[in-house]
């Protein structure tokens, strides 16, 4: 082996070294900060809404659960993983899941209420959905391949549906018009 080759294997296993510790000591901590980081700021929102709008209650069955969502969701993010998701869906029974009636919850509240809710929620699940995609290796490229093909097809949908409307217009014309002549 040459100096030139040992250089070359060092410089490799170095970068090699050097990216897992971005991805084990840095990554991870961060993406678990951040996530907690927005939780908590959700957390403080809903606070905020009780203390400022009377038909709130601190003690309203909607705030209650929603704040003990967020409070699970902070306490165990670190535990939120796509292949705990992925085992959680394979092997535990849809009858052992409780699942509580968020919209007879949010029942009896203004609209404004029930839609702040419902946002605070929705922004809940997306951090959490973000950080287990974000998180494993699989699901990563696989998310944006699949929000590729979607933006593609999108777009094919697009310039599909402008070529109909340009070949159309001239034949609805067409058509028109020899209906005028028949009549």
């Amino acid at each position: 082996m040459t100096v030139d080759q040992w250089l070359g294997q060092m410089h490799f296993w170095s970068l090699l070294a050097g990216a897992w510790v971005l991805l084990f000591i840095c990554w991870r901590p961060y993406r678990l900060d951040a996530l907690r980081e927005a939780l908590f700021a959700l957390r403080d929102e809903l606070f905020l809404l009780a203390a400022d709008d009377e038909r709130l209650p601190f003690t309203h069955a909607a705030y209650t659960e929603l704040r003990n969502d967020l409070n699970g969701m902070i306490r165990f993010a670190e535990k939120m993983t796509f292949s705990r998701s992925l085992l959680f869906w394979l092997f535990v029974p849809r009858g052992l899941i409780i699942k509580s009636d968020w919209n007879t919850t949010l029942s009896g509240l203004p609209l404004h209420v029930q839609k702040h809710l419902l946002r605070i929620r929705a922004d809940a699940t997306i951090a959490v959905a973000n950080h287990v995609i974000h998180g494993s290796p699989l699901l990563l490229p696989a998310f944006y391949l699949l929000r590729t093909i979607g933006h593609v097809n999108h777009f094919a949908q697009t310039r599909l549906n402008r070529l109909r409307s340009w070949i159309a217009r001239p034949l609805e014309a067409q058509a028109r018009d020899q209906y005028r002549l028949a009549s």
